[in-house]
């Protein structure tokens, strides 16, 4: 059996349906299910064990940090990507006359939490994509040395388009910038590599790529940023208690890894399914899937345009991921048909129709949304 064969028993949901929607909400693999299963079993028995439970979070954070590349102690446990963003947004400190750049492309969990500093002082920059693309030459065109971070999705959600991290990341930290992703559409699928291309701060939830439950992501947050980073919240969880002097008075030596950016009780359900999910990626191999997912969005890629459909997503290898985009005159009526032969994609809110992979995917299925693709009589824009 070869291993995406063994990766896609995992996932019941492909069984009666094509799923292709990995971008939207992932269906859980057994595993997980097992996995939260048995830690709500135990409570559901009146077993709580919150050291056992805690104990797995250095593993957790030591798999989050190979998949990402970076330090176990750079990984704090947020609840989905936006708190993550917030985390640094407020964690910061800004003066008037600081910018930071975002797009016009972003999903808006990466665009409130830099709105929200204009209270502050910060002017926000956004820039407008070019044809649905956010070439290097552009977005640096916008960027200058009160640049205090600029904020992208790697993948971004409503196009496919992958961003050229290493570059942007080496072009920021020449001007004195950081660089913040929202990396959602990617982590899972697609290789990372946070140290060598200078990613300052990396937001991801756990209910797409990463095969977890939602409610439950993490941050990466670079070393030295996390020094610069006041936390906007702390709690018990994220200080060593010293000395109670007084009923209101409280010293505490605060932690120095990314758990100070943790407060107050975990996920703990949500963890042990994100451990689950690890799991099954780190069996599978990182860049197997990378490999497999971006041959299928290709080859769908491919074929839908060679059907006469209009595809947004881009045709530049090195700018491709796992999701392939379409603009159709109604794309209702093509959700619908697509739903009628029972083909799980994504109708998107900005008028598009979404089809993103996993590895569970295989070349059959692209072939079948072809074949209806084909049959598909209003597809002229």
């Amino acid at each position: 059996m070869e291993w995406y064969e063994e990766f896609r028993m995992n996932f019941p949901a492909t069984r009666n349906q094509i799923y292709v929607n990995m971008a939207y909400f992932n269906p859980l693999p057994t595993n997980v299910i097992k996995a939260m299963n048995a830690l709500m079993d135990e409570v559901n028995h009146g077993i709580v064990n919150k050291e056992a439970w805690k104990k797995d979070q250095p593993v957790i954070r030591d798999k989050l940090s190979q998949l990402v590349k970076c330090k176990p102690h750079e990984i704090a446990f947020t609840k989905n990507t936006c708190e993550g963003l917030n985390i640094v947004a407020q964690g910061l400190t800004w003066k008037p006359g600081d910018n930071v750049v975002v797009n016009d492309q972003e999903n808006l969990s990466n665009v409130f939490p830099w709105l929200n500093l204009r209270e502050q002082g910060v002017e926000v920059r956004i820039l407008k994509a070019r044809d649905y693309r956010l070439p290097l030459d552009h977005i640096m065109s916008i960027v200058d040395r009160r640049t205090k971070a600029v904020a992208i999705s790697f993948v971004q959600y409503g196009s496919g388009f992958r961003a050229d991290l290493a570059s942007l990341g080496s072009q920021c930290h020449a001007l004195g910038a950081r660089l913040i992703v929202d990396a959602i559409q990617g982590i899972g699928v697609l290789k990372f590599d946070a140290k060598n291309w200078n990613v300052d701060a990396v937001a991801c939830g756990g209910h797409k790529g990463l095969l977890a439950p939602i409610g439950v992501g993490f941050l990466f947050c670079k070393e030295d940023l996390l020094k610069e980073l006041h936390p906007a919240f702390v709690g018990p969880s994220a200080a060593t208690q010293v000395n109670k002097a007084t009923d209101f008075s409280l010293e505490f030596t605060s932690l120095t890894d990314a758990r100070r950016l943790e407060y107050g009780n975990l996920n703990y359900v949500g963890l042990a399914g994100l451990k689950a999910g690890l799991e099954l990626l780190e069996k599978a191999g990182i860049e197997r899937i990378e490999n497999r997912v971006l041959r299928l969005s290709r080859l769908l890629d491919s074929g839908l345009r060679e059907l006469g459909y209009r595809v947004i997503s881009p045709s530049i290898p090195e700018e491709q991921s796992s999701l392939v985009v379409l603009i159709l005159p109604d794309p209702d009526d093509f959700y619908n048909y697509l739903k009628n032969h029972k083909i799980v994609a994504m109708r998107q809110k900005l008028g598009t129709i979404r089809f993103s992979f996993h590895a569970y995917n295989n070349d059959e299925e692209v072939y079948r949304i072809l074949e209806i693709a084909a049959n598909y009589e209003n597809r002229s824009v």
